[in-house]
């Protein structure tokens, strides 16, 4: 990337004020990334590099806390969200 590089997409977010969410790409798709939310019901929101939404991960049963931190496994079909607490939820098919 260098400083001419054009802006594909700018999607909103709410996240709050002081909240910290980073997005994490994909190492098995390049063109998707991860990033959790402070919506409720809380979930876990896959997007294309585009800004279109490809998935969102909720549970509403066990998922009631905003996932900071956010992986993909590198080979495998799973994703893990991780709250500020170090409770971990793991997605996988």
């Amino acid at each position: 990337m260098t400083a001419e590089s054009p802006l594909l997409t700018s999607i909103g977010r709410n996240i709050g004020t002081g909240y910290r969410l980073s997005a994490v790409w994909d190492p098995k798709q390049e063109d998707c990334f991860v990033v959790g939310s402070l919506s409720n019901p809380r979930r876990v929101e896959v997007f294309h590099e585009s800004g279109r939404p490809l998935h969102c991960f909720k549970d509403d049963e066990n998922l009631k806390t905003v996932q900071f931190v956010t992986a993909f496994h590198p080979t495998r079909n799973a994703l893990l969200g991780g709250n500020s607490s170090g409770r971990l939820h793991v997605y996988t098919n």
